[in-house]
């Protein structure tokens, strides 16, 4: 598999994690964005590294710049591979989603599963109508290989990354076990069976582990994204919070607000940066105070401070008593 091949994949993956309006980039000159989608009226962009080895700081980079290249409101990075500690942290700063471990195996998980239990029922219809066949001493040891067959072939379906390579693994399973059977059944009918069955029993145990590791990264990587959108609601809502309590310094003020940032440096503190069409430092302490003093008489926990800063800025922080005092 190349990278535009692993590129085609993970617009696979994304569709089946609930984005949409999914687009790629043109090969040359992506400025770093692969992959654009939406999810919950946000912009995404994801760059795509299939890689034999962890994927470094520079893949996290060209995401970020690339987000601010195509207006997205947020970037990340999908690799077959795992990150490097120094692309982790990193990613950290720059809020950067990484999604490790998205192999082909993983992606196409839903269709190897379906060939599988298709498999299966192909081959215990055969197994039941060898049921008419006369019943020997040798022809009850070859119903035995054919009954292990079937699990040989289902589990060869966990071994492929694409359609053709599991069907091509079932195959080929199937055929050794009819030919490595059918010369032991000759040799000795016990010797067959139990050669059938240990060859069941390793490919099962790959088969499980290969599963479960799948499992795993998908359970991970949905707990990652779900961590993603948590934030991004958090934000909002403070955003939202933010622009309500600028509406209300507005009326205050007699002066037009734009709110420029909003954070939570800590728990039970707001803070909110506005730009003010005027300078209001004169009336920024006589505000403060008033709105403490309705706080207080309405017995509200909520406490603000309000400061003037250069450019006709003004930081806002909200303390609520209450949050603080659960935290600690």
């Amino acid at each position: 598999m190349n990278g535009i091949q692993y590129e085609k994949a993970c617009v696979r993956y994304l569709s089946h994690h609930g984005y949409h309006s999914i687009e790629m980039t043109p090969a040359s000159g992506d400025q770093g964005i692969d992959i654009i989608a939406w999810r919950r009226r946000k912009k995404y962009g994801f760059q795509c590294k299939y890689y034999s080895r962890s994927v470094g700081n520079e893949a996290v980079q060209q995401a970020y710049a690339g987000k601010q290249y195509y207006d997205c409101d947020y970037a990340g990075v999908i690799t077959n591979s795992t990150f490097t500690p120094s692309a982790l942290r990193l990613a950290e700063r720059t809020d950067v989603i990484l999604l490790d471990e998205i192999t082909p195996s993983y992606i196409y998980l839903p269709s190897m599963f379906l060939y599988a239990v298709c498999f299966f029922l192909c081959a215990y219809a055969l197994g039941e109508l060898l049921d008419f066949a006369p019943a020997s001493s040798d022809y009850a040891s070859l119903r035995a290989m054919h009954g292990t067959m079937l699990l040989i072939g289902s589990g060869a379906c966990a071994f492929g990354e694409r359609r053709y390579y599991v069907m091509l693994s079932a195959a080929v399973c199937l055929a050794a076990s009819v030919v490595c059977g059918s010369a032991l059944i000759r040799i000795n009918p016990v010797l067959s069976f139990l050669a059938v069955m240990l060859v069941n029993y390793v490919l099962f145990f790959y088969a499980a582990v290969h599963l479960i590791g799948l499992i795993r990264i998908r359970t991970a990587n949905r707990t990652a994204l779900m961590k993603t959108e948590l934030k991004q609601e958090m934000e909002e809502t403070l955003r939202d919070a933010g622009i309500h309590f600028g509406s209300l310094l507005e009326r205050d003020l007699h002066a037009s607000l734009k709110l420029v940032n909003a954070s939570r440096p800590e728990s039970g503190v707001s803070e909110f940066i506005y730009q003010a069409d005027r300078d209001v430092t004169d009336e920024l302490v006589s505000i403060e105070i008033l709105m403490n003093h309705t706080a207080s008489v309405n017995g509200l926990s909520d406490r603000y401070s309000l400061k003037s800063l250069k450019n006709s800025r003004i930081k806002a922080v909200i303390f609520n008593e209450e949050k603080k005092a659960d935290a600690v």
